[in-house]
């Protein structure tokens, strides 16, 4: 079955559209589960600041615990409190995003005043990996869209958008090593600059 321009256009944007709408629709479904969780969440706690006497140990153990899961919702990260008061002067700066700030926070170490963000030999291994897999993938892509499918197919034009699909897929979910040593180095040299790490911050 020969397929004109007009039917390809057709089918290609079916497929945007549906997988939108998916997204979209998994997105909503998840934020409102979220948002009806924290609100329970922080009920409790302020019901259970209520029951104890304002300048109790209680009280202020329960405080502590609302005041770090507020800055947990806030910022998408569970961690100390040091961390948190780091991550509100990285921030600060408005330079990265919340997600950006997020991505990174696995490699920052607080102790006390010391601050350090590391990326240990394991994480580089991994970029390094990443980035050939990534190659590899796109290489078979390559050779399977040069040799395998012919367009004015049907089956072979529906069988060329789910290969790029999931190479697409497959492409950021491997390559997310690489992206993240990558960012890893732009996150570090900026904070460096603006005095926020020591000149020589242990890698």
């Amino acid at each position: 079955m020969e397929l004109s321009t007009n039917d390809v256009l057709k089918v290609i944007s079916a497929v945007v559209a549906g997988f939108t709408a998916i997204v979209q629709l998994t997105k909503k479904f998840c934020e409102n589960r979220e948002q009806l969780f924290v609100r329970r969440k922080l009920e409790r706690y302020g019901y259970l600041i209520k029951c104890c006497d304002k300048s109790s140990t209680e009280s202020d153990f329960v405080k502590q615990l609302r005041r770090d899961e507020n800055l947990k919702i806030a910022t998408g990260i569970n961690t100390n409190y040091d961390t948190y008061q780091f991550i509100m002067t990285v921030y600060a700066l408005g330079v990265f995003t919340m997600a950006q700030i997020r991505s990174m926070h696995s490699y920052i170490c607080v102790d006390n005043d010391k601050i350090r963000i590391t990326f240990g030999f394991v994480d580089f291994i991994g970029a390094a990996w990443s980035l050939l897999m990534v190659f590899v993938i796109s290489m078979y892509y390559l050779i399977a869209i040069k040799y395998s499918f012919n367009i004015s197919s049907l089956t072979d034009f529906g069988l060329l958008v789910g290969a790029t699909a999931i190479y697409l897929l497959l492409v950021v979910l491997v390559g997310e090593p690489f992206r993240t040593a990558m960012f890893y180095h732009k996150f570090k040299k900026i904070l460096t600059k603006k005095g926020i790490l020591p000149l020589k911050a242990n890698d």
